[in-house]
């Protein structure tokens, strides 16, 4: 970690806004623009829901705006609108600050750094870190070098399996399609789907939209059976969602898919292909490891506190009633 420190925090004011205020657009002219996340992708994650689950700060130093920080509530806790939607980006903010300025904000928060260019910020906040391995293919050589022997033979034998399909890259309603169903697989929250699915297909929709997100789909007979969306990020391809039809994992598809998007990336003139972290036994098996990303949680004393005192006064509640029970059986 470096040394934005957050000496800085008394100089910061902050001020929330549940409604959008012509301020925030204001702050928006003046602030640096996200690369991989344009204002106008921004002020719609940061609206879809404002006021019911998300809120937006405008953070300034003496009047002058140092960022628009916009926060979407989850269980106990907060984390940026873009959580995990577009690889290293928060939020529109003078970076020289970033330290002070989620101190400043004063709530608990959690911030992923992946793919970020810059360090990761001294907190004076900080309460905990969490860092996960990610995978990359380095396509700007014989990649499939990189696979051991019995990976290549599984490989082959996919391929020759899935002759019959079609590989497409960006059919209409593609991402929404490999989006929508891989939320309905993974998910365990009915309503943190709905929330987080209405954000995933606006970003999905928009990057698509400027051709910073693809979707490479297998077909077969005009239907979609498997696919992936992946967001440009500099000059590699970075995986976000992958998802295949299970009547079809007799045929090898998921292999299939990954060997053909690897071929159609390096022949689009991408350098990699950043396949992300979680289920390393699996990844490991296509791409070495090469970065990670880290999840960072800044929350002030007092509600660090609060919850420990929640949490002591719950397990001191289950144990009274456990030991009524007991007696009441007795």
């Amino acid at each position: 970690m470096n040394g934005w420190g957050s000496r800085m925090k008394k100089e910061l004011s902050v001020k929330w806004f549940d409604v959008w205020h012509s301020a925030l657009d204001e702050a928006l002219a003046v602030l640096p623009e996200m690369d991989g996340c344009p204002n106008e992708l921004f002020k719609s994650l940061a609206q879809n829901g404002l006021g019911v689950t998300k809120r937006v700060a405008l953070v300034t130093k003496k009047d002058v705006p140092v960022a628009v920080v916009g926060v979407k509530k989850r269980a106990d806790s907060w984390a940026p609108v873009t959580h995990y939607l577009v690889p290293g980006c928060l939020f529109p903010m003078n970076e020289a600050y970033l330290g002070s300025i989620l101190d400043a904000l004063d709530i608990n928060l959690w911030v992923s750094w992946w793919r970020n260019k810059t360090p990761i910020p001294t907190f004076r906040n900080l309460r905990k870190v969490e860092t996960i391995p990610t995978y990359r293919l380095d396509l700007t050589g014989d990649y499939e070098s990189q696979w051991t022997k019995k990976q290549r033979k599984n490989v082959r034998a996919a391929l020759n399996r899935c002759q019959e399909f079609n590989f497409v890259v960006d059919p209409p309603k593609s991402a929404e399609w490999v989006i929508k169903n891989c939320n309905r697989k993974w998910s365990e929250d009915p309503d943190a789907l709905d929330r987080n699915l209405s954000d995933q297909l606006i970003t999905a929709n928009y990057l698509q939209k400027i051709n910073r997100l693809h979707a490479p789909i297998l077909m077969d007979k005009g239907e979609f059976i498997a696919g992936s969306t992946l967001i440009v990020h500099d000059d590699d391809l970075v995986g976000t969602f992958i998802y295949r039809m299970p009547d079809y994992d007799k045929y090898g598809i998921g292999s299939c898919l990954m060997v053909l998007i690897f071929s159609w990336a390096k022949n689009a003139g991408f350098n990699g292909v950043d396949i992300g972290g979680d289920y390393s036994d699996y990844k490991q098996h296509w791409a070495p490891q090469d970065g990670e990303k880290t999840n960072i949680n800044v929350c002030p004393t007092r509600l660090m506190l609060s919850k420990r005192v929640r949490s002591a006064l719950d397990r001191v509640e289950k144990k009274t009633k456990l030991t009524l029970g007991l007696h009441e059986e007795a």
